[in-house]
């Protein structure tokens, strides 16, 4: 009894300690439900393995990074798998961590946006890279949920918009 092969696109897996420049080729995820839970599907476009087309399943966290950035079709990130310490255990965790790219300028379908004179989207890029910072200096003390990175980034891009208001 002959199977049929489905042709899948290659997984986005890097190495630890390795950086992959990925680029979204769609503006949502597909969301499915499986065994293991809730799955975030991204296609992507591998630019450090010649743009090839792969498949990114975004852990919760990563999901709602891209999300609360309003990451769209064209936007450009860069993914990297770092080792962090187990929860006192000695063993050894890896976590990916995400780095905004700032685009050129195009909203991915070739318009430029209207220029508005604030600079209130560096400042948002910047909360969130702080968040998942402060995060990742507590992930062995407390356990934060994926909603907290959007609660932190929030605060202080209030906290420092209202210097420039």
């Amino acid at each position: 009894m002959a199977t049929e092969k489905k042709n899948y696109k290659p997984k986005v897996d890097p190495e630890v300690n390795q950086e992959v420049h990925l680029k979204l080729l769609k503006d949502n995820p597909h969301i499915g439900e499986s065994t293991n839970g809730r799955y975030f599907l991204y296609s992507v476009s591998d630019l450090t393995d010649g743009g090839e087309e792969k498949s990114f399943f975004a852990p919760d966290y990563i999901h709602e990074i891209i999300q609360s950035s309003k990451l769209t079709k064209g936007s450009e990130f860069k993914l990297k798998k770092i080792t962090q310490s187990g929860n006192g255990n000695g063993k050894q965790t890896t976590r990916l961590e995400l780095a905004l790219i700032p685009s050129s300028g195009s909203n991915g379908n070739g318009q430029h946006p209207p220029e508005t004179g604030d600079n209130l989207k560096e400042i948002m890029e910047r909360c969130v890279r702080d968040a998942v910072e402060i995060i990742n200096s507590f992930k062995d003390q407390v356990p934060f949920q994926t909603a907290d990175t959007r609660s932190i980034a929030s605060t202080l891009f209030i906290a420092r918009s209202k210097q420039f208001a």
